[in-house]
């Protein structure tokens, strides 16, 4: 099996939020699922991370936003796309 095909403990771990967030490519996202499934320990590891994850994200979606922000975000976001077109 070649080295690119398997990753360290603290490769996994380096890149556990990323995996998370879903920020990884695909292939880097395969080699972390692979060693989660291989490592009890780094699987440990990110059911910790992914409880605190959904719990954090879990309480933002109970605060209110303020007024008019949600508009102004999206107009926002929409200004910079038409300047990097």
């Amino acid at each position: 099996m070649k080295k690119d095909d398997r990753l360290t403990c603290e490769e996994t771990f380096r890149r556990l939020d990323d995996y998370l967030d879903r920020e990884l490519n695909h292939h880097e996202m395969a080699l972390v699922r692979k060693h989660l499934k291989a490592c009890d320990v780094c699987e440990s590891e990110y059911v910790f991370e992914d409880t605190i994850f959904n719990a954090v994200r879990k309480k933002l979606r109970q605060v209110p936003l303020p007024d008019g922000l949600r508009d102004r975000v999206f107009a926002r976001l929409e200004e910079m796309q038409r300047t990097d077109s």
